[in-house]
């Protein structure tokens, strides 16, 4: 099986402040503009508008707690706007086995810090849970149907427009 996955991951206890932050960001007219994280910019502009756009919140989880979008993104400035308004840490990662691309970007107080991206790793996924064990993040590489279905107990699934749902 290969991976075409995006991910962020927040350090944070609080589901809900998550939650919270993403809503209001969704509701805000200027969510188009990406920023540079040195890695490729997945997100369009024509997704900010897109009334199905979900994201899966994971439950706190030694302290970190991760995004799943359903579009499979990364939204830096949403990423941003995390890290800024909770004052914590933000991990993105990418990853292409297919390609072969792998990268992730670490932010504290939404500045980036870190960031490191190849369009020719030979093992991306062990780039990327490298990277994820660098930082303690204690979560996998999770595509959007795996946080929804398999690992969904405790996920909270957000939609633009503001329905959500929890999975217990």
């Amino acid at each position: 099986m290969s991976f075409n996955v995006e991910n962020l991951f927040v350090r944070c206890d609080d589901q809900a402040s998550v939650a919270e932050v993403v809503d209001r960001y969704w509701r805000s007219p200027s969510q188009a503009a990406q920023l540079d994280w040195g890695l490729p910019a997945s997100f369009e502009a024509l997704l900010a508008g897109e009334p199905r756009r979900k994201v899966a919140i994971s439950r706190s989880r030694d302290g970190w707690v991760a995004l799943v979008e359903s579009k499979e993104v990364v939204d830096f400035s949403l990423a941003r706007l995390l890290s800024e308004e909770l004052d914590t840490a933000v991990l993105a990662i990418q990853l292409s086995e297919t390609s072969g691309a792998a990268g992730y970007a670490y932010a504290v107080g939404g500045r980036v810090r870190e960031s490191q991206f190849s369009y020719q790793d030979s093992e991306p996924l062990s780039s990327v849970r490298r990277a994820l064990g660098r930082y303690n993040v204690p979560f996998d590489v999770t595509m959007f149907r795996e946080a929804v279905q398999t690992f969904s107990e405790g996920w909270r699934v957000i939609q633009k427009g503001g329905s959500q749902r929890e999975r217990s």
